[in-house]
């Protein structure tokens, strides 16, 4: 079992315990998730794989909490944010800010005069899971056009 595995089901323990049902059905909703990848694959998620996983739930999340928003739903937004809140305790430390411009500028140094195509696949290689997918294109595009 991986460790992220481990966390997973000791989180959902202690959501059991504390009766909280909105991490709770967050948890197993993840949990079947991944229960479905491994059936696909045939073995057990590696820990790359299962963060993959989150990832792409918190990106759905993200999406729906901004679609939710424009339609003026906003109980159902804050439902999806507080889901989105449970998943992103499984998630590496993010990168924000500053220091995600510092690391794109350390990057775009290295490689000289990239073109866009070139810095952002080598950023997303460097940095994969540990920033926003939009807020690393929205940096590339400023740093290169600066």
């Amino acid at each position: 079992m991986t460790n992220l595995r481990s966390q997973l089901l000791n989180q959902l323990k202690d959501a059991m315990r504390s009766q909280d049902r909105l991490r709770l059905d967050t948890i197993r909703y993840l949990l079947s998730l991944i229960k479905n990848a491994e059936i696909d694959l045939k073995r057990e998620v590696s820990d790359e794989e299962f963060l993959q996983i989150v990832q792409k739930e918190v990106k759905r999340r993200r999406d729906a909490i901004e679609q939710f928003k424009t339609v003026g739903r906003q109980e159902t937004a804050q439902e999806e944010e507080d889901k989105l809140e449970v998943l992103t305790h499984f998630l590496p430390e993010q990168i924000i800010g500053e220091t995600l411009i510092k690391e794109i500028n350390k990057i775009k140094q290295e490689l000289g005069s990239p073109d866009l195509p070139q810095l952002m696949k080598e950023v997303q290689a460097r940095l994969k899971g540990k920033a926003d997918g939009r807020e690393i294109s929205q940096i590339v595009q400023q740093v290169l056009s600066s």
